[in-house]
């Protein structure tokens, strides 16, 4: 993660996109606060999500991720 947010691109399946993006967040805030012996919440804002259309919207947004690291 770098600044104040991080990027994922996921092609959702069967389980619902909130509930893999929230299991993701608690095992990573768990393994954090852990790491540096806290118990704080991590993140204030619920998850921003924009499904991607086409292959074309998937290249793009897929060098963006990159471009942004």
């Amino acid at each position: 993660m770098i600044g104040n947010h991080f990027h994922l691109l996921i092609k959702e399946g069967d389980e619902p996109l909130s509930q893999v993006v929230r299991r993701v967040i608690v095992c990573y805030v768990y393994w954090y606060n852990r790491k540096y012996q806290r118990s704080a919440h991590l993140f204030q804002d619920r998850f921003l999500s924009e499904p991607v259309k086409d292959e074309a919207n998937f290249m793009v947004t897929l060098r963006y991720i990159h471009l942004t690291l």
